[in-house]
């Protein structure tokens, strides 16, 4: 029996909570540097569409560090300025 495919929400939304972690891997500010960015981005369609937790929840768990911390913020900044 094959593989049931995720909806189209549901993959988004699967999308959208791999990209925190993806982003605080990386291991140097220059690659992270331009997925913030789009992370933060992401996050936000995400939570509009009701696939994803708030941006101010967005970047996972409480911790992460600074690069969390930056995209929590970014997130935030981008929520207030993207028409709804």
């Amino acid at each position: 029996m094959p593989t049931p495919t995720p909806s189209v929400p549901d993959a988004f939304r699967l999308f959208a909570d791999a990209l925190p972690e993806r982003h605080r891997a990386r291991g140097h500010a220059i690659p992270a540097a331009p997925s913030e960015g789009f992370t933060a981005t992401v996050l936000v369609l995400a939570e509009r569409a009701g696939a994803a937790a708030g941006p101010g929840q967005a970047a996972g768990p409480s911790g992460g560090g600074e690069r969390t911390t930056a995209l929590r913020l970014r997130a935030r900044e981008l929520s207030r300025s993207l028409p709804r």
